[in-house]
């Protein structure tokens, strides 16, 4: 699982990549890639990051009316606010 946090965190690190699904008018997706950033981000460098990065981005997704990766989405968030707190901020 670190393994897959790691490759979303470092893509998500690459620039003008959520640009360029904006650009064509799929925003969606670039919604979707900082949602699994998020959540990566929170896996590797602490629970509270991750969770409220998610829930905010996660929020902007629903907006939009998409509901196709929302149960993933859920549980993604499920699983950073179950993790043990660091204690950093």
């Amino acid at each position: 699982m670190k393994a897959v946090a790691t490759t979303c965190y470092h893509a998500s690190r690459r620039r003008g990549r959520p640009q360029v699904s904006e650009n064509y008018g799929i925003k969606s997706y670039a919604d979707l890639s900082r949602i699994y950033a998020a959540w990566a981000r929170g896996r590797l460098q602490g629970p509270e990051v991750g969770a409220e990065e998610l829930e905010r981005v996660l929020s902007a997704f629903l907006a939009q009316g998409q509901k196709v990766e929302t149960p993933s989405c859920y549980g993604m968030l499920a699983e950073l606010e179950a993790m043990p707190r660091t204690g950093r901020s």
